[in-house]
């Protein structure tokens, strides 16, 4: 809270000029942005929702309405201005209800992702429970891709590369489909990445490696061991087939929105993949606000959104 205040006190000016005070408040949109490891969420993302598909213009447009809106107030007479004010209330209660109506979808063309409700891990019995639930689940679904959520294995463990190939990879080869899984893959220096391991028919794997881990809980930057890696150059695109190109995005990530812009300016995915592990939200409006974020950039720039989410256990 203290971040995200001393981020948007810089829009605040005492300047005389009305052009001054636009410039200090567009300065603060943009600083907001630039910090989004520690400034969750951002008004970009309601962008989404108001001109979806919008892409670029969305996002300079999107700049321009604080500047604009106070332009607005600032021109207006008294009385004027307690008609834009009940406008700006009505548009927030309209847009939140339109939030509240909103899902995502779990299923594109032959694409799909599968949520849980299995909790924490609770050690290694545990890890080979999923793996064989996964594998039931798994062999049932007509999905040519099949999407798991984040660390839904926890930490990768040399030895389960045998019950993981008997119980998920070789059934899949044979049925001719993709398998992509959370897990932890562990480092040199007790270091972890948060990733999803693409696993193909054919044999091969590719790696998307999480940008940026969730601050303090797994990124501790004044560490250098057990820690999560942050690295905002990893990549996080995996080729589904199809050519469909997928910018995985793994929950914390889906607060910050210019982990989007970045895949959009330099990686040209055709839709988003998000993976969340939201098992100790308690409340699930908390997990759903996540959704609404990534959901909102998803829709700036007219991707399809898919999500795989593991809950709390049911």
């Amino acid at each position: 809270m203290l971040a995200t205040g001393a981020v948007w006190a810089c829009g605040w000016s005492g300047a005389a000029r009305l052009r001054d005070r636009m410039a200090a408040i567009t300065l603060a949109w943009w600083l907001a942005l630039l910090a989004g490891p520690v400034v969750p969420g951002h008004p970009i993302i309601a962008a989404g929702f108001a001109v979806p598909g919008s892409g670029w213009p969305g996002v300079a447009l999107a700049s321009l309405v604080p500047a604009l809106a106070l332009a607005s107030v600032a021109a207006a007479p008294q009385a004027l201005r307690r008609v834009l004010l009940a406008m700006v209330l009505v548009t927030l209660v309209g847009t939140g209800l339109l939030l509240h109506a909103q899902g995502h979808p779990f299923r594109f063309g032959s694409i799909a992702t599968q949520g849980t409700a299995w909790g924490a891990l609770a050690g290694t019995d545990d890890v080979l429970q999923r793996l064989q639930r996964i594998g039931r689940i798994s062999s049932a679904s007509p999905a040519r891709v099949l999407v798991w959520p984040e660390s839904i294995l926890g930490r990768y463990e040399p030895a389960l590369a045998p019950v993981l190939e008997i119980e998920l990879l070789r059934p899949a080869r044979d049925a001719g489909r993709t398998l992509v899984i959370g897990m932890d893959l562990p480092m040199a220096g007790n270091r972890l990445l948060n990733a999803a391991v693409a696993f193909y028919p054919d044999g091969r794997r590719a790696i998307a490696v999480a940008r940026q881990p969730a601050p303090l809980s797994l990124w501790k930057p004044w560490r250098d061991s057990d820690t999560f890696v942050a690295d905002w150059r990893a990549a996080n695109v995996l080729d589904l087939g199809a050519g469909e190109r997928a910018a995985v995005i793994f929950c914390y990530e889906e607060y910050v929105p210019l982990l989007y812009l970045l895949n959009e300016a330099f990686d040209a995915p055709t839709l988003y993949l998000a993976l969340a592990n939201t098992w100790a939200a308690r409340e699930p409006e908390a997990a759903a606000i996540q959704t609404w974020h990534s959901l909102g950039m998803a829709r700036l720039f007219g991707r399809p959104y898919l999500k795989a989410e593991n809950r709390p256990a049911a």
